[in-house]
């Protein structure tokens, strides 16, 4: 959704990544970067995919659906800046 709204979390980890009720809540967005404006906005949204992703693969998860790479794509696809 962030990235459908042209941001990225900026610190993205399991910390700040709740769930309730069966649903993603993320918590501490005060430091979310616009992806556009924001000169390091791809440098951010790849260190949140890759944190996120790393997280679930050290935890057993296939690495091909916690790849972060593939991540990093899919929400820049997202957020517009690539077709």
């Amino acid at each position: 959704m962030l990235a459908q709204h042209g941001f990225t979390h900026g610190d993205l980890s399991a910390c700040t990544v709740l769930v309730h009720d069966g649903r993603l809540v993320l918590i501490d967005l005060p430091q979310a970067v616009d992806l556009a404006a924001d000169p390091l906005g791809l440098d951010h949204v790849r260190r949140d995919a890759h944190n996120i992703a790393g997280w679930f693969r050290c935890r057993g998860a296939d690495e091909s659906r916690a790849d972060p790479d593939l991540l990093v794509e899919r929400l820049v696809t997202a957020a517009g800046l690539r077709s």
